[in-house]
């Protein structure tokens, strides 16, 4: 008896991910404090001139310079990725769909909307912000199915964390049902600890289970040390002119130690998990 036919894989709404794109793109943006930090730093602009700087220069900067200027406001934050991710599904596009899909947003004529201090500019929208946007959406990322299978349905807050880029090893393709059922066998949110799995893959880069435990016992002792340092809610400083400046101290906000017992607890709870089999 032949094998059963694989079932063709579903194909999203390009016409609805492009309208979402557009709409994301063209939505005013505030300027952060990182772009006006490289403005200050590289082209001596702050304040008021700031705006009629970008109305003046954005336009003839070199592709790169506009890519460096304005990548802070086109890197789509994990929310954004989200609203995507929900038209996706458990689909993905083509390399050549994507490709497909730059040209036909970069040939809409989008404007930029930039506000700073109450003034407003209104400009094309540059085509480098565009491309990086786009392909910071992972819309290309190829899911993998049967891996997910045994955790049908899968949330698009889990989905939207496994189209990242360090699942795409296939080190981390071939650890991932093992590090899944880890990850739904502590008391954690799901979604969370596959968060927390696809920042500690992206940083470790494990090849196998046993790295795995290895790096999640280094992981949890990092942040234990830490622990044990802010004991006293203090920190010791290195900088000898910051050590002047603060009395020697600095008091670590509480939110921060309770991250780290929290990311602490996390990586001793997955190691166990993964060492259990």
């Amino acid at each position: 008896m032949p094998p059963p036919a694989l079932q063709p894989r579903s194909r999203p709404d390009l016409g609805r991910i492009e309208e979402l794109a557009a709409q994301a793109l063209s939505t005013s943006r505030p300027l952060s404090s990182q772009v006006l930090q490289y403005l200050l730093a590289h082209h001596e602009v702050e304040g008021s001139e700031v705006v009629p700087w970008l109305r003046e220069k954005l336009p003839s900067l070199e592709g790169y310079e506009q890519d460096l200027l304005l990548s802070p406001l086109f890197t789509p934050e994990e929310e954004v990725r989200l609203e995507f991710e929900r038209l996706l599904g458990e689909s993905w596009l083509d390399p050549a769909e994507v490709e497909a899909f730059i040209q036909r947003l970069a040939g809409r004529g989008l404007r930029l909307t930039l506000l700073h201090e109450g003034e407003r500019l209104d400009a094309p929208l540059p085509d480098v912000a565009v491309e990086r946007f786009v392909r910071l959406l992972h819309l290309d990322s190829e899911l993998p199915i049967d891996a997910l299978a045994p955790f049908d349905p899968v949330d698009a807050e889990v989905r939207v964390q496994l189209r990242d880029a360090a699942w795409r090893r296939p080190a981390s393709r071939a650890l991932l049902p093992s590090l899944l059922r880890a990850a739904l066998s502590v008391s954690e949110g799901f979604a969370s600890t596959v968060r927390f799995l696809t920042d500690f893959v992206r940083t470790y880069r494990p090849a196998s289970r046993e790295d795995c435990i290895a790096f999640l016992d280094h992981l949890a002792e990092a942040y234990e040390v830490d622990l044990q340092n802010y004991q006293s809610g203090l920190r010791s400083f290195f900088d000898e002119e910051l050590k002047g400046s603060y009395g020697g101290k600095w008091k670590v906000p509480e939110e921060i130690v309770a991250e780290h017992r929290a990311r602490a607890a996390l990586a001793r709870a997955i190691r166990g998990a993964l060492a259990a089999g």
